[in-house]
């Protein structure tokens, strides 16, 4: 490969992976955040919400260990298959993507417990 384009293959690996984690962490966000159905919000205390939030943001930091896990076998694949130098991309990859998705869901979480949305 020309010395003028030996970084576009990471370029383009980096780019397809920021959408990825952009996409599962606003996915994230928005699921932990929604609301919740007025017959089971009339009942709920402040404890019930708090409570549906903490099991949201559990539910979220699952996501976010599953989606830096297929990153990483992904492109750990892709690194060996190309035959790149940047050894480390896989790593750096999946610990921004699990720290993404991971606060998403922590600000869904905690928009949910404070703004107690329902229908």
């Amino acid at each position: 490969m020309p010395k003028d384009f030996q970084h576009l293959p990471v370029a383009v690996l980096l780019i397809g992976n920021a959408a990825a984690a952009s996409f599962v962490a606003f996915v994230v966000w928005l699921a932990s955040g929604w609301m919740i159905n007025d017959d089971v919000a009339v009942g709920l205390s402040a404890w019930g919400w708090a409570t549906i939030a903490l099991q949201r943001f559990v539910i979220g930091g699952v996501i976010s260990a599953l989606a830096a896990s297929i990153l990483f076998g992904l492109n750990a694949i892709i690194v060996h298959m190309l035959r790149m130098k940047q050894a480390w991309l896989p790593t750096y990859v999946a610990i921004g993507t699990a720290i993404l998705v991971g606060v998403a869901a922590t600000i869904g979480s905690l928009q949910f417990a404070i703004t107690k949305p329902f229908m």
